[in-house]
């Protein structure tokens, strides 16, 4: 069996390997990435947090919906970058008490970008 893994990505594929020989197995990831970061206003710049993740929407028999995490950071960062395999997720930032999500669909070979409103800002107490 071989198997690859890049990111949150992984294939795999049987591989049959005999004595003494040299084998080459191509291996498809179907990946694409997702670029998360999270603004406090519409027109503000990327914030610093510490929470970047991504989930799918996972349906069971009885028809009820949950929730798969399918990557996290907790980085201290500006932004954080996902390889996926293609499909949809929700892309989700938290910021203080602040949190953000929004649906993206990931497609092989391309990156999306995930810009998530905060709609946040800084409270300063004034004596």
């Amino acid at each position: 069996m071989a198997v690859i893994q890049h990111g949150y990505a992984t294939a795999e594929k049987h591989v049959s390997v005999e004595p003494d020989k040299y084998v080459e197995a191509e291996l498809v990831l179907n990946a694409g990435k997702l670029r998360i970061y999270g603004v406090e206003t519409e027109d503000g710049p990327p914030v610093k947090t510490d929470y970047f993740a991504a989930h799918q929407e996972i349906i069971d028999k009885m028809g009820r919906t949950s929730r798969r995490q399918v990557g996290y950071f907790n980085l201290h960062d500006t932004a954080r970058t996902f390889v996926l395999p293609s499909g949809e997720y929700i892309a989700e930032i938290r910021h203080g008490q602040a949190r953000a999500e929004q649906r993206v669909t990931v497609e092989a070979g391309n990156e999306v970008e995930a810009k998530l409103l905060l709609q946040a800002g800084n409270y300063t107490s004034m004596p």
